[in-house]
């Protein structure tokens, strides 16, 4: 993974690792503890594939391409802890160590230390160039990777993996690990510094606050991010030993199967949604793969589909041969069929000439990221609708009704690319055609029927010169549901997006509920129905529950009650024309599913994400610092606008960041808080910014 593919996916997995602090500081303030516990995430630059691996972690380990670890927030916990440790002062003097054991308060001590105006400096001087860590000395990483490759202890029968593992060890221990021929055998002068980064982060805290070096205890609890198939990291929290009411362990030990015996244990898991963080690395590491395979398709001289199709069985993290999955039921399963899809249409010779080009379109979640657990709930949810059962469309066997669903978002939530989504994990319409049609443009009201049926004139109105296939053929226009030529024909298999849905004339909504009701159409002046194959996808910009107005009905019919039947005809009418929306069918797309994508207040967590991306589409090289990031997720904002609004304030507050600094050739240029504020004012997305 590269340096800018790794400041993403932190940007990506802020809020969940903002939410998981945040819960697991009120579990250890509940018990008194404030200060004196940490959480560290730890991700591989790429995942493990269970598949893949046929010897153990000790021989992935020591094999030519060794996986290696990072740290995502180590620049944001070194600006926030004020923790600017100078290594060399440290490699040279070992006992500094003993001489601040002392100190009453280590972790005020920290926060008294001068902070550098740049802390990107700070982490080079840290990390040198060295960017990651081999997974073979994080002794921790290494034990979760190999219990999960191993399969030891109790996996419970779930799609995620929850195998945590606990430690005691004590400061001197920890000291023995860095700076001596300890237990290890790791000698001072061959310490990698992305080690020191690891003792950093985790144990130098402990060696600081131990008043008695040789006896002060502390914990470790530590969870994989991990499914039955990838291991992608793995959650560290270190907390006073004092607080685990458990047994002693020697060394690292896998964590009683009943969390109720250690009710902190069980605490922490909760906690540390693994689940959240899986779902994101899932969609980030599909990203980057998809990403990769556009740059592929896209390079020159054009690849061949041999290896295209090499590429994807070899170089993508979620195809494999040993399994083969019908109907997605996650996220994970979604990724690895459509891989396992592209893969099979890429080696059909039948469909050669026009593989590439279909395989490209299937590119959408390349760009179509996110992370907050709205937004990832909704990704899901399309992924998982399954609106072709295995084996309905085999053959020339019809359709007994058309696949239909319903993506419903405000104005620039993202509901194009949604709604390409659904074709996407569709099984038949996967590499097919995708047309777009916008529904408000269906004008007059009496050309709707036959702009959505076309026009079909039966054979013998044109036998004169005219040379047809058969009794029943047609000629005409067609419309946007197209349908086979004739009846022996198989009709197209497309999928058919309906923008706009809301603002087709209710009174020939009826008509788009025939057809997707009973796949079929008949074209005017025909005098039989034509089949038709199509997925229908609406989209709609307003909530069908009040366009339906269904709840209104009721009342609408109990008027005539209490007017009379005259005044309770007029006022029923009334109602019926202000109605939008045919409640029989809003109630056929939702058998099919409705996906109803939040709006941007409601997943904040992605607008550090998208910010960035917005920012860098102008300048690539510009950054945004951490107070810019926390200003952009705050409440106060209310996103009204959604995601244009932030493509708005991205082109604002970059060029208010180039007024306000003269930056020479070459640098990168950083926005900052009040740089965000002043671009909020300019955008008129607050009538009073608070700063």
């Amino acid at each position: 993974m590269t340096d800018p593919n790794r400041k993403e996916l932190e940007l990506l997995t802020l809020k969940c690792s903002r939410d998981v602090h945040d819960s697991i500081h009120r579990i250890f303030r509940a018990r008194g503890v404030n200060n004196s516990w940490s959480l560290t995430e730890y991700f591989l630059t790429k995942p493990l594939v269970r598949a893949t691996i046929s010897g153990s972690i000790d021989d992935l380990i020591d094999s030519a391409d060794p996986p290696q670890v990072y740290f995502p927030f180590l620049e944001r916990r070194l600006a926030r802890l004020h923790f600017l440790l100078d290594i060399r002062d440290y490699l040279q003097n070992p006992n500094r160590l003993r001489d601040e054991i002392n100190v009453r308060d280590p972790l005020e001590m920290l926060r008294q230390m001068p902070l550098t105006a740049n802390i990107e400096d700070v982490h080079k001087e840290l990390l040198g160039d060295v960017e990651t860590s081999p997974l073979g000395i994080t002794t921790i990483g290494k034990r979760l990777a190999s219990n999960w490759l191993n399969r030891s202890g109790i996996i419970p029968p779930a799609k995620y993996v929850r195998h945590p593992i606990w430690a005691k060890r004590t400061a001197s221990e920890v000291t023995r690990h860095l700076w001596g021929n300890g237990p290890m055998g790791i000698d001072r002068s061959e310490i990698d510094r992305s080690e020191w980064v690891e003792y950093s982060l985790n144990d130098h805290f402990w060696v600081l606050a131990a008043k008695t070096i040789d006896t002060t205890v502390f914990a470790s609890y530590a969870v994989p991010i991990a499914s039955e198939r990838l291991f992608f990291g793995y959650v560290v929290v270190q907390f006073p030993e004092s607080l685990v009411k458990a047994p002693h362990v020697n060394g690292f030990a896998a964590c009683p199967d009943d969390p109720a015996s250690v009710p902190l244990f069980g605490e922490l898991q909760r906690a540390i949604d693994v689940e959240r963080y899986q779902r994101i690395l899932t969609l980030a590491f599909n990203a980057q793969r998809e990403k990769d395979l556009k740059d592929l398709l896209g390079g020159t001289p054009p690849p061949t589909v041999q290896r295209v199709a090499e590429f994807v069985k070899k170089d993508t993290y979620f195809f494999t041969n040993e399994e083969k999955i019908d109907q997605p039921r996650s996220i994970e399963e979604a990724v690895i069929w459509i891989w396992r899809k592209r893969h099979d249409r890429l080696i059909d010779r039948s469909c050669e000439a026009t593989a590439l080009d279909a395989v490209k379109r299937t590119l959408i979640l390349a760009e179509y990221m996110a992370a907050a657990p709205e937004m990832v709930k909704a990704i899901e949810q399309i992924m998982t609708l399954n609106l072709v059962k295995k084996d309905e469309m085999s053959g020339n066997k019809p359709l007994d009704s058309l696949p239909a669903a319903l993506i419903v978002g405000g104005p620039g939530s993202g509901k194009d690319k949604a709604s390409q989504l659904v074709a996407v994990f569709t099984d038949h319409y996967t590499f097919e055609r995708v047309r777009t049609y916008n529904m408000a443009g269906l004008r007059p009201q009496f050309l709707i029927g036959p702009l959505l049926q076309g026009i079909g004139i039966p054979y013998p109105l044109w036998k004169g010169g005219v040379t047809f296939e058969g009794q029943g053929a047609r000629m005409g226009v067609s419309g946007i549901m197209p349908a086979a030529n004739s009846p022996k024909d198989r009709p197209p298999v497309e999928t058919v997006i309906l923008d706009e849905l809301n603002s087709l004339h209710i009174d020939e909504q009826g008509i788009l509920l025939r057809i997707i009701e009973n796949a079929e159409i008949t074209p005017l002046f025909s005098q039989e129905p034509s089949r038709v194959a199509l997925l229908c996808i609406g989209v709609m910009n307003e909530d069908p529950d009040l366009l339906a107005k269904e709840d209104a009905a009721g009342v609408s019919q109990a008027s005539s009650d209490m007017f009379g039947r005259i005044m309770g005809t007029v006022v029923d009418e009334l109602f019926r024309k202000a109605r939008r929306l045919r409640p029989d069918l809003y109630r056929r797309l939702h058998r099919g599913g409705v996906v109803r994508l939040p709006s941007l207040s409601e997943r904040r967590g992605d607008i550090p994400f998208l910010f960035a991306k917005f920012v860098r589409k102008t300048d690539p090289e510009a950054r945004t610092t951490f107070d810019a990031d926390d200003r952009l997720m705050e409440g106060d904002l209310p996103w009204s606008g959604n995601i244009r609004e932030l493509q708005g304030l991205a082109k604002i507050a970059l060029q208010v960041a180039k007024e306000n600094r003269t930056t020479p050739s070459g640098t990168t240029v950083r926005i900052t808080r009040d740089d965000v504020n002043e671009g909020l004012k300019r955008n008129d997305s607050l009538p009073k910014v608070k700063r």
